[in-house]
Order: C-alpha cells, then sequence, then structure tokens
C-alpha cells in the first residue's frame, strides 16, 4: 500500500512552525507589567526634559489600562510642561473620574483651571478638594493665592477698562497672563487695548497667535478688523467684523463696529462732494 499523504485518514498534518505558534499562544501576557513598563519608560522621558515622548509612553500605558487614574496624571503633568492646559484638564478631569481620591488629580485640574482662566471652575474645584483633604491645605495653598490674585486683578481691568485707561489694562494683562498663560479672554483684551492704543502691530501679532490656536477666535478677528478701522482700511474692516458676527452673532461691540465703518464711509463719501476752492 502506499503511505497515507498528510491529512488524510482526519489527520492534520502539524509542522514545527505551527507547534511553535500553539506554544507562543498560550503563554499568557501581564498587560499591568507592560503598562507598568510604558509608564516607567515615560517616566525616563519626562525627567529627561522630553515631554512629547513622555506623552507617547504614557498613552501606550493608558491604551494598555484604561483604568488606572496615575497614568492619566502623569500624561496631564506633561501636558502641562508643554503649555496644552486643555488636554491636561481633560487627563486631569479623567483620572479623577477613575478614582476621585486621586489629590495628584484634582490639584492638577485646579491648575488647568487657572492656567485656562476659568476662575468660577478653579474655585468650585478647589473647594472641594479642600473638603476631601482639609489637612493638606499647604498644598494647595499658591492655587487659593493665584484664584484671588486673578479675581482682583480681573476687577481692575474691568475698572480701568469703563476709564479708558488702555495703557493700565494691558499692563494688569500682562500681570495676569503670568498666572493664567492660556486664558483666551486675558489675551483678547490684552490685544483690544493695544489696537486701541495705536499699537497696531502688536495687537494684530496677538491676534495672529490667537488664530493660529483657533481660526474662529471672534475675539482675535474682531481685534483685526479694529486695526484695520484705525488704519482706514474700512472695507477690509467691515469684512472682519461680519466675519466676527457670523462665528458669535451676539458680539455686541462687531454689531458697532459694523455701524461705526458705515458711517465713516458715509462721512467719506460727503467729503468727496465738498467742491474745491
Amino acid at each position: 500500500e502506499w503511505p497515507l499523504r498528510p491529512g488524510e485518514n482526519g489527520q492534520q498534518h502539524m509542522s514545527e512552525d505551527d507547534d511553535f505558534m500553539d506554544t507562543e499562544e498560550q503563554i499568557p501576557r501581564d498587560i499591568e507589567k507592560e503598562a507598568e513598563d510604558e509608564k516607567n519608560t515615560g517616566n525616563n522621558f519626562y525627567k529627561q526634559k522630553d515631554y512629547f515622548k513622555a506623552i507617547k509612553f504614557y498613552t501606550n500605558a493608558i491604551n494598555l489600562m484604561p483604568e488606572k487614574a496615575a497614568y492619566y496624571g502623569n500624561r496631564a503633568a506633561a501636558y502641562m510642561m508643554i503649555s496644552n492646559f486643555s488636554s491636561a484638564l481633560d487627563d486631569s478631569l479623567k483620572s479623577v473620574e477613575k478614582d476621585p481620591n486621586f489629590f495628584k488629580g484634582g490639584l492638577r485640574m485646579i491648575k488647568c483651571y487657572i492656567a485656562l482662566g476659568n476662575l468660577t471652575a478653579a474655585s468650585r474645584s478647589l473647594q472641594d478638594l479642600k473638603s476631601r483633604d482639609p489637612n493638606n491645605s499647604s498644598s494647595y495653598a499658591s492655587e487659593t493665592t493665584n484664584i484671588n490674585r486673578l479675581k482682583d486683578l480681573e476687577i481692575s481691568a474691568d475698572k480701568d477698562m469703563n476709564n479708558n485707561d488702555y495703557k493700565k489694562v494691558v499692563y494688569v494683562m500682562d500681570r495676569a497672563l503670568e498666572m493664567a498663560p492660556a486664558c483666551v479672554n486675558y489675551k483678547t483684551k490684552r490685544a483690544e487695548c493695544l489696537a486701541l492704543l495705536g499699537r497696531y502691530n502688536e495687537a494684530q501679532e496677538a491676534a495672529n497667535e490667537m488664530l493660529r490656536a483657533n481660526n474662529l477666535n471672534a475675539g482675535a478677528l474682531y481685534v483685526k478688523g479694529l486695526c484695520l478701522f484705525y488704519q482706514d482700511h474700512l472695507d477690509k474692516a467691515r469684512q472682519h467684523f461680519l466675519q466676527v458676527l457670523r462665528v458669535d452673532p451676539d458680539h455686541s461691540k462687531a454689531r458697532l463696529a459694523v455701524k461705526d465703518v458705515k458711517k465713516e464711509k458715509s462721512t467719506d463719501c460727503d467729503s468727496a462732494l465738498i467742491p474745491l476752492l
């Protein structure tokens, strides 16, 4: 008789490679160890101040163990070091969501709210942290000071704005931005006052910086329109103000500005009709 071929008689031929693959599949993965290794690698890059690589490895750790609060906290810390406070805030919120008693996550959350200029949320989060950990007040003393200081600066800036003391507003906003470097409202108010002071290049530079971060920033578009208006580029100014209203229909200053452009153009037309002597 001829010998049976592989696969006949219900027998499946197994190669050495197939047997090796089965052996590999039987080895269980230690997901927790893999995640810790990724986190530790991220920590090493963080210590080297290579925050982008640190973020990459913290993300790997999160993907492996998405319920681990500390991994989100570590990535939040790295985001803060590159001034990406929005992403840092998201991760801080997630870390506290995963573990409500994660103190560092709550503290980073407050720091991010302050950096973004959201004092209402910062104050609320601070009170919550105090209620959960009243004996650790020294850990959030600087955050308490910064919140109170920023509130005072906001009051001062509003008062100076009403008094048309634009130079003082710029000074106050510079101080505020030292504590809240990612606050769009502070940046906008500062840029607007620069335009009102006739410092158009500085105002436009500040507006362009905001637009690079968000090309639909109504405040920045308004500042650019204001610079164009005061430099007598009325048609371009009107286009910017109308664009502001498309982005934010309730922007009261832009509505007034559109009317001012119309009045200015009407005045120019009337002047052109006056006969020369």
